[in-house]
């Protein structure tokens, strides 16, 4: 299965939303509060509304969602762009398909002068007919949610399909199928009172039953879209309901070991597409929540036999003596699981399990880990094991799945976390929502198509994520991405750019010392290294939508300087400039200031004197003090040194109120309260 997209309209913190998933990885990154855990939220309340259409206990927790329709309304709607591509899920579909044609055909009446054709011969036709990949319309989709609270119901969940099958293009459908209550499929501009025409009854009208004949050594098959095409009746996508005095057909039956349904359960019940959706989207989803829970030690019997929800962590102990005690593919799966916990710590594990002697029928299950010629509970080995077995144990999986990781690097190390963002297989989609720098990935040009960032705005959480780039331009942003407290950048609320790295120590030791240091406001301050580099740092934060101001020396300033011409390249100068014949130090300084740029330099002082720089104006402050934490230091030493003996001049007080002033938007954001 794949996930091509995710939208939501009217959704906890997204106004409107529409996000394109990568295959592989896609990285989510963002400040708190900017809705990046809504994400894994919406494919959690489509999976949870198929359950509940599909009568599952699963569906019960949908409650939750009733209060998510954004700043109170009455009303959200949510789109999941789906494909099953496995081999499992295609068979699945295709059987269920063979299933409601033939069951569907015992009552269907007889024409006169036409063959009679038992169900177990059409059955026997469709499996050696149908052509599995047909049937396009139920494999690639658009799984729609509607929650309306004045509606009854008050949940609705929808297929629809376009014409092109395409989910990377915002197509209109051209068949919708109501998963409440087995709807039938039917075009869109059909009308709704038109009657639907059973599977069987369409299939026939298609595809006449004098063309069935099972001696035909090569058979030609069956385009199931055709039906859809030629007809113009809703058709009705369900089996037929079983008659006690006949036996089950063969896809029936093989319908509900596939679906893993109890064979004497499953006789007196019918088959929708919204059952088979919902063991797909069971098996095939995996969401994981940001609170871990401990692993737990004691399990009864009965949970043993089952797989485990690995969503909070806790069952982990009871899927791995599952997959250990099971057959072959689990046993293998199991040594999967042991490899990647191996590539990633360094060390195996293994499961031991005993009789509870507290609880009758439970059993206790522990994961050991060993050290030397012993072995020791995982419990006593720290979280960041614990959570490489958590990691380990989801991406050791069947292939073809989608995994949302919310926070998977909370208790692991930097370098555990970079092998963590290699470790998923090709056929794995992963979802990564984190605050982590380190699980951002910039090796490769494809690596920068892979991040997104949330950012928060008036009209809601907006994603931000970079566009096409030419392989020269791939290479610029990789270097730009490169050091690790750039990366950073992505998950705060604000940056300051300053010139050298003597005024990101000086600025940040007066400003922490304030009573709302940039720490408490998610503000980062960064060194660009010169004037000639603030234009790669501002592409990349207007790119990711991340406020910034900069703090520049007098040189930067003047006209037709690098800065001025890198951002009258990228369009960000609007205002109309002074003149450049005979500059005006002060006319310049207003322009630079309109646009975010600021300077504590008095001239331009790019005449070799120096009179411009930082320094200068630290001179100007107490020149002896600055000769005396000189002395041969670092920069970034003689920054912290002044500011830490000096009290913060009223100058620079002013430049950091007008800054966070500048970088208001998203701390208003914050303090409306969004919905995280």
């Amino acid at each position: 299965m794949k996930i091509s997209r995710v939208t939501a309209r009217g959704f906890m913190s997204f106004d409107r939303i529409d996000l394109e998933l990568n295959e592989g990885v896609t990285v989510v990154t963002g400040p708190n509060a900017a809705g990046k855990s809504n994400l894994g939220r919406i494919i959690d309340v489509a999976r949870l509304t198929v359950a509940s259409h599909a009568g599952s206990q699963r569906g019960n927790r949908l409650d939750v969602y009733e209060r998510a329709p954004r700043h109170g309304t009455r009303r959200f709607r949510l789109a999941v762009g789906i494909e099953l591509d496995q081999p499992w899920e295609q068979e699945l579909i295709a059987t269920f398909v063979r299933a409601a044609y033939a069951s569907s055909a015992v009552e269907l009446p007889r024409p006169a002068h036409s063959p009679n054709v038992s169900a177990e011969r059409r059955d026997m036709d469709a499996r050696r007919r149908l052509a599995p990949e047909s049937v396009a319309v139920l494999l690639r989709g658009f799984l729609v949610i509607h929650y309306d609270e004045g509606a009854r119901p008050r949940w609705r969940a929808s297929w629809h399909h376009s014409s092109t099958g395409d989910l990377y293009e915002a197509v209109e459908p051209v068949w919708i199928m109501n998963l409440r209550n087995g709807g039938p499929l039917m075009r869109v501009k059909q009308e709704p009172s038109a009657p639907a025409l059973s599977l069987a009854d369409a299939w026939r009208r298609v595809f006449p039953d004098d063309q069935i004949d099972a001696r035909t050594p090569m058979p030609e098959q069956l385009d199931f879209m055709g039906i859809l095409k030629r007809l113009e009746h809703p058709i009705s996508l369900r089996t037929g309901a079983h008659q006690d005095n006949l036996p089950l057909l063969d896809s029936v039956r093989d319908l509900y070991m596939l679906l893993g349904w109890d064979m004497e359960d499953a006789r007196r019940g019918q088959v929708d597409f919204v059952h088979v959706l919902d063991v797909v989207l069971q098996r095939a989803c995996v969401l994981t929540d940001n609170r871990r829970l401990p692993l737990a030690r004691t399990f009864p019997l009965e949970a043993v036999g089952g797989e485990a929800d690995l969503e909070d962590g806790s069952q982990i102990p009871c899927e791995l003596y599952r997959l250990k005690n099971g057959p072959l593919p689990l046993r293998q799966r199991y040594q999967r699981i042991q490899a990647r916990f191996t590539e990633l710590v360094g060390t195996g594990f293994d499961v031991q399990a005993t009789p509870d002697p507290e609880r009758p029928g439970n059993l206790l299950i522990d994961v050991t880990v060993p050290e030397g010629d012993h072995e020791y509970p995982i419990a006593f080995s720290g979280a960041g094991r614990q959570e490489a077995l958590f990691l380990s144990t989801l991406l050791g999986g069947d292939p073809g799945r989608v995994i949302v990781l919310d926070e998977p690097g909370v208790h692991i190390e930097p370098t555990l976390q970079r092998r963590l963002i290699q470790a998923p297989d090709s056929t794995t989609q992963c979802l990564v929502i984190t605050h982590s720098a380190d699980l951002v990935p910039v090796t490769a040009p494809g690596d920068l198509a892979r991040i997104v960032r949330l950012a928060p705005s008036h009209d809601g959480s907006q994603a931000h994520r970079i566009g096409h780039l030419d392989p020269k331009d791939q290479t610029r942003w990789l270097q730009t991405l490169g050091p690790r407290d750039v990366r950073a950048l992505l998950f705060s609320a604000g940056a300051v750019l300053c010139e050298g790295s003597t005024e990101v120590s000086a600025l940040g030791t007066w400003w922490e010392g304030s009573s709302n240091p940039p720490s408490g406001a998610n503000i980062s301050l960064i060194d660009v290294g010169g004037d000639k580099s603030f234009g790669r740092y501002i592409e990349f934060l207007k790119a990711f939508s991340i406020p910034w101001v900069a703090i520049a020396d007098g040189p930067a300033l003047r006209p037709a300087s690098d800065l001025h011409q890198q951002m009258k390249k990228q369009g960000i100068l609007t205002a109309t400039e002074p003149d450049s014949a005979e500059p005006d130090f002060d006319a310049w300084k207003a322009f630079w200031a309109a646009h975010n740029v600021f300077s504590l330099a008095n001239v331009f002082g790019n005449d070799g004197t120096a009179a411009g720089e930082f320094e200068a104006y630290l001179k100007r402050l107490n020149l002896e003090l600055l000769s005396q934490v000189d002395k041969g230091r670092s920069k970034p030493r003689i920054g912290a040194a002044f500011a830490s003996q000096h009290p913060m001049p009223k100058e620079i007080a002013d430049l950091y109120a007008l800054i966070r002033d500048r970088l208001q938007p998203a701390r208003l954001q914050d303090a409306q309260g969004e919905q995280a």
